[in-house]
């Protein structure tokens, strides 16, 4: 579920604020003249001290005596927590206004020729003048800098063109610590639009700042190329003039809103895979209104209609191209525009900047796998922080559950580089000790995707092993699962990938249980999948093998579809094709696996709202045909709990997986309301009122069986400004409430950059299932009774008629391993 801001006048009122007043720039050239010349052309120069990249990377001089730069603002390196970079398109003669960076109206007026630098106003209705006047941009940690005329031009050449984009990406890497930085704006129009968007790239592919939160924005982008030069297809400057669809190799659109406007096709995917999507958020304001007279130059896009699925976000306007830069003189037309774009993208910036900046994305498109984590084998979850140490490189700091609700503690020097940063840590079982391990992938330049394992010796310390895999980057554009394909007990790693003729390939690697794995190389046959699809791990015929669950849009009719790939334990799948479902707006789901009926299958909830606003549970139990029974309960709960995430968790300990979804009162803090599964699709809804202050929704929800008890429990973390990390667990009980304890780890804010791994010890569902699954008795056994103050559930029957559900049972108890206290570990 999403969270949603509706910018009604009232709304962008209440964000924009009281108009700033005006402010002064000091505008800078990157070159200029030392004789006198005509206009900026002069036969002897001098480059500004400032900025020397322009030479290191061989931008020619006449374009540095034409690049106007104004840097607003600059702390020390160190003290930049945020960095904004607003950039206008390209211009011409004396220079235009622009909405973004404030510019006046021909500002290289006087500022060309032996003029180094010149001071011009900023429009206090810009971008930049609003951020400054936001209170969010503090000038003691912001660094913000405006590109009126960056001379990122269309007409250069694909060496020239990167020759500039290096020149920028020096110039304002060096201006802060990437550790430190808290939050990263770029912003551009047409042309500035593009060079924002190729430096935004940039920053997500490179391990130094692709943990940077960050927001790129685009207002009618122009490129030259495609993908954003991410592909090497280039357009020659000499074929600008021929009709678009001859020239570029990618589709166009029309604009639904004035069919005479044309915007290009670019592949989001190729700009920002799906790997380096976290805290990240695109809006791109698009019109595709010819450039001048050159009817080829167009703005791009990437779907056909307005769109919003959390990380991307576009809109269609109808304003010519000129128009999109913006003037803000009320005489103008665009008056009329600034409304509908500068404001939507004020807002953008603004509410992820104060409401959502560090916390998890709601939408959660790709529910957090839930992999146990429970390094000393006691069968009590543990928790492990990680972060990057300067001078140490990869750090561990491992919670080890004492069952109490407190934890030992034991700090552990893994070493790793930052390239680790690219594929993130996992957990599992490699090797038979019952202990779970960590996996570090990284990209080697030349060797390709290398596994280093750290196995667990069981005290919060690990010994390593590496693997040499050889997969290239396109294996890292879906999710790295991790299961147990061939139901040896050990962990496997699986990679499925989108391949640019195949279609979808699921790279498998088996694990020997030394830190080394076999390669399978799997071809599924189903085409391309698009951009919606998502991929889930399970065991959904109970074979203890893992089996992959997928849904899609469909292309053709944009209903959602699940299919189910099931594991022949060789590296190779089965496949079964679901029927379609209805229509259904595919940024309102969240789907997750779980074992709904504790039959020791892998079942699918997908939450929804309907077309009339309602919240759905669609719960799918499988059949060993890969087809489905589908029950369907629909919830009171309002859109309250869309603006925060929901998690599954068998709370009660019926070995049932719940639902809990999380709300925010003024008054009474956190509320936790939880749907108590019946075992048949319905739901028995539950209330608890936790009190938490608003800090705990700054980090990811962890669970796991941090105590003794079958019981799910969960753990929030907040951090004090003496006490450092606090943990917050809350123990489920058989009831589906909680109790609470509270425990002051002291870590510092370092390992809040880091995705903290946590999970469940008993199997759930998931897909990893060492140590074995338990006998878990019969699935038509009542549910657990809860109190009688929970509130009813509704729609008690199934809105689509299903099967009965009728599974046999495991015939066999596996006894549990003897209980292990936790070692009393010392940093």
């Amino acid at each position: 579920m999403r969270k949603r801001y509706l910018l009604t006048s009232a709304c962008i009122s209440m964000v924009v604020g009281s108009p700033a007043l005006a402010e002064d720039m000091l505008v800078e050239r990157v070159r200029y003249c030392t004789k006198p010349g005509i206009e900026n052309v002069c036969g002897s120069t001098q480059l500004n001290s400032k900025f020397k990249e322009w030479n290191t990377h061989g931008v020619e001089t006449q374009e540095q005596l034409e690049t106007y730069i104004s840097i607003i603002n600059q702390p020390e390196r160190s003290k930049v927590k945020r960095v904004v970079f607003v950039s206008a398109g390209q211009q011409i003669n004396d220079g235009y206004p622009n909405a973004l960076t404030g510019q006046p109206d021909k500002y290289k007026k006087d500022c060309k020729n032996q003029t180094k630098n010149c001071m011009r106003p900023i429009h206090p209705m810009s971008l930049v003048g609003r951020l400054r006047a936001s209170g969010e941009f503090d000038d003691s940690e912001t660094l913000y800098i405006s590109a009126l005329d960056a001379k990122f031009g269309y007409f250069r050449s694909v060496e020239q063109k990167q020759n500039r984009e290096n020149a920028y990406w020096d110039f304002l890497t060096s201006k802060f610590d990437p550790s430190n930085v808290e939050l990263m704006v770029l912003a551009g129009q047409s042309r500035g639009g593009c060079l924002m968007y190729r430096l935004g790239s940039r920053m997500r592919k490179s391990t130094k700042h692709q943990n940077i939160p960050l927001i790129v924005q685009g207002y009618d982008p122009v490129c030259t190329t495609p993908d954003l030069n991410v592909d090497g297809l280039e357009l020659p400057a000499g074929n600008v003039r021929i009709s678009p669809t001859s020239t570029l190799p990618t589709n166009k659109v029309n604009n639904p809103l004035n069919s005479s406007f044309i915007s290009y096709i670019v592949n989001m995917d190729k700009v920002f895979p799906a790997a380096f999507r976290d805290n990240l958020k695109v809006l791109n304001i698009h019109a595709g209104g010819k450039v001048g007279s050159q009817n080829v130059i167009r703005s791009f896009t990437w779907y056909n209609k307005d769109t919003d699925i959390g990380w991307w976000k576009q809109k269609w306007v109808n304003y010519e191209h000129n128009d999109m830069g913006g003037y803000l003189t009320s005489a103008s037309a665009t008056a009329h525009a600034r409304p509908a774009i500068g404001d939507v993208g004020y807002a953008h910036i603004y509410n992820y900047s104060k409401y959502e900046l560090g916390r998890p994305d709601p939408t959660n498109f790709r529910a957090k796998p839930r992999y146990p984590v429970d390094v000393n084998g006691d069968r009590k979850s543990d928790i492990i922080l990680a972060y990057r140490d300067r001078n140490k490189g990869l750090t561990f700091h491992t919670k080890i559950s004492n069952g109490d609700g407190t934890f030992s503690h034991k700090k552990h020097v893994a070493g790793d580089g930052v390239g680790t940063h690219d594929w993130g840590l996992h957990s599992g079982y490699f090797n038979k000790d019952s202990k779970t391990d960590i996996l570090a992938p990284y990209q080697h330049k030349t060797q390709g995707l290398i596994l280093r394992t750290k196995m667990s010796n069981g005290d919060g310390t690990y010994s390593e092993k590496s693997h040499i895999a050889g997969d290239g980057v396109s294996a890292n554009d879906l999710p790295m699962l991790i299961g147990d394909i061939d139901g040896d007990g050990l962990s496997d790693v699986i990679m499925p990938y989108q391949h640019p003729t195949d279609g979808l390939r699921i790279r498998t690697k088996t694990s020997n249980g030394d830190g080394s794995f076999n390669n399978h190389d799997f071809k599924a046959g189903d085409g391309n999948l698009g951009k919606t699809l998502r991929v889930h791990a399970g065991d959904v015929n109970g074979d203890k093998k893992t089996d992959l669950i997928y849904l899609y849009q469909r292309g053709s009719d944009e209903k959602m579809e699940v299919r189910t790939r099931t594991s022949n334990g060789d590296g190779t799948f089965g496949y079964s094709k679901t029927l379609p479902l209805h229509y259904t707006p595919w940024t309102n789901i969240q789907s997750f696996v779980a074992d709904v009926n504790r039959d020791g299958k892998s079942d699918l909830i997908v939450l929804e709202r309907g077309n009339k606003g309602q919240l759905e549970a669609h719960t799918f139990f499988f059949k060993p045909d890969g087809n489905y029974d589908r029950v369907i309960e629909k919830f009171s709960d309002g859109p309250e709990v869309d603006a925060m995430e929901t998690i599954v968790a068998d709370v009660n300990g019926d070995r049932r997986t719940d639902i809990v979804m999380r709300v925010r009162d003024k008054t009474k803090g956190l509320i936790l309301r939880v749907k108590l599964s019946q075992g048949n699709g319905h739901y028995t809804s539950s209330e608890y009122s936790a009190g938490d202050g608003a800090s705990v929704d700054n980090l990811h929800i962890l669970s796991g069986h941090y105590d003794s008890g079958r019981h799910t429990d969960l753990a929030l973390r907040y951090r004090h400004s003496q006490k450092g990390l606090i943990f917050r667990t809350k123990h489920g009980t058989s009831q589906g409430s909680f109790t609470e304890k509270e425990f002051a780890s002291g870590d510092g804010s370092a390992v809040d950059k880091m995705e903290a791994l946590s999970g469940p010890v008993f199997w759930d569902g998931g897909a990893t299932f060492n140590p074995p699954r338990e006998s878990i008795g019969s699935s038509t056994a009542p549910a657990v009774n809860v109190n009688t103050t929970v509130k009813p559930g509704i729609g008690l029957k199934p809105v689509e008629s299903s099967k009965p559900i009728a599974r046999p049972l495991p015939s066999t108890k596996k006894a549990l391993p003897s209980s292990i206290k936790p070692k009393k570990v010392n940093e």
